[in-house]
């Protein structure tokens, strides 16, 4: 797995490393990204722009059990040719059909382990020439393949921070104080509000969430400060060089989360500022929702279309995983508020 080699220019305490410390991660709003590092960065170190480019390669043997063997990592120059999801999911049964077995076996033995996965509605929200895209996120195929080579590529550099004594920020979340097996959509919903965060911590511990013992973020090193401080250390092991400390990394760990929480709040709410607005522009707009939660006097809706979840008043005669069709009555987009009535 090969992955852009940031800490390669971005050096520990330099003035570039603080303001990335600062920034936390990129911010993804519909419209726009304020990113971490200068654009420029992605546009020398992004693979497969030039004919060649530096990365850190982590390599390892999946066994056939989807257990990682003969982890090894170090920097390197790769020759990648760029392609799209759509052209890859055609060759999932040819070229790509040895990466693929590699990446189910990877995936089944995550869920023999326990991985939660949520499978509740997202979009991309996108505002292009003034116009708001709402897409549904595409699952499975090659999507699928490129995430479990990435959560592999995780797991391997924990494992092998821990086996060589690299203090590094490790990813981790406690599991639930119930572990369900949520079939419907309400499930779903209840199971969700159940998970405790994932937690940036110098001491490995499992990660429930994904169903392994041990793992770091590693593979967005320009646009999450977490993988970049992983990368840097990594780079001063294979150099030879002096390593940050425990009490180091977790200072610089500290400052860049507190910053990513604020991001995704950011996100969300921005998100939550273009669906409603796309809907204020279409207020003829009709669609299906889903209800998700019965409270005493409140209903939770969520609309798959947009993603998006909704309080109402409880409707008398509604149950859990109904399906119900809205239009809109009202949109307050200062508060990030919709009304809807039911037809029919």
């Amino acid at each position: 797995v090969h992955v852009a080699d940031a800490a390669a220019i971005v050096q520990p305490g330099s003035a570039l490393d603080e303001e990335a410390r600062s920034r936390g991660a990129n911010l993804y709003l519909p419209d726009r990204v304020i990113h971490m590092l200068p654009q420029t960065m992605t546009q020398q170190l992004g693979l497969g722009l030039h004919e060649t480019s530096p990365a850190l390669s982590i390599s390892f043997i999946v066994d056939e059990s989807g257990e990682l063997d003969d982890i090894r990592i170090e920097t390197s120059l790769v020759r990648v040719t760029r392609t799209t999801y759509d052209t890859a999911n055609q060759e999932l049964d040819g070229k790509l059909s040895g990466l693929k077995a590699l990446t189910d076996r990877i995936a089944a033995r995550r869920q023999q382990a326990g991985a939660a996965t949520l499978d509740l509605p997202e979009v991309n929200v996108r505002v292009i020439n003034d116009e708001i895209v709402i897409q549904p996120y595409q699952r499975g195929g090659s999507r699928q393949l490129v995430t479990e080579a990435m959560l592999a590529a995780g797991e391997a550099v924990a494992r092998y921070a821990q086996q060589h004594a690299i203090v590094i920020p490790f990813a981790s979340q406690p599991e639930p104080d119930e572990i369900r097996q949520p079939q419907t959509m309400s499930e779903t919903f209840a199971y969700r509000r159940m998970f405790k965060p994932s937690r940036g911590t110098v001491e490995a511990a499992p990660h429930f969430g994904l169903g392994l013992p041990c793992y770091t973020r590693t593979t967005s090193p320009l646009r999450r400060y977490p993988d970049l401080l992983a990368h840097q250390q990594l780079h001063a092991w294979l150099r030879g060089d002096a390593l940050l400390d425990e009490s180091q990394v977790s200072e610089r760990l500290s400052i860049a989360e507190s910053a990513s929480r604020l991001i995704r709040k950011g996100e969300r709410l921005s998100n939550q500022h273009w669906k409603l607005l796309y809907l204020q522009r279409n207020r003829e707009w009709q669609g299906d929702a889903v209800v998700a939660e019965l409270d005493e006097r409140k209903m939770t809706l969520i609309i798959p279309q947009l993603a998006l979840e909704m309080k109402q008043r409880r409707i008398a005669g509604l149950e859990l995983d109904q399906n119900v069709r809205l239009a809109v009555d009202s949109i307050n987009i200062s508060d990030l508020e919709a009304r809807f009535r039911i037809l029919g």
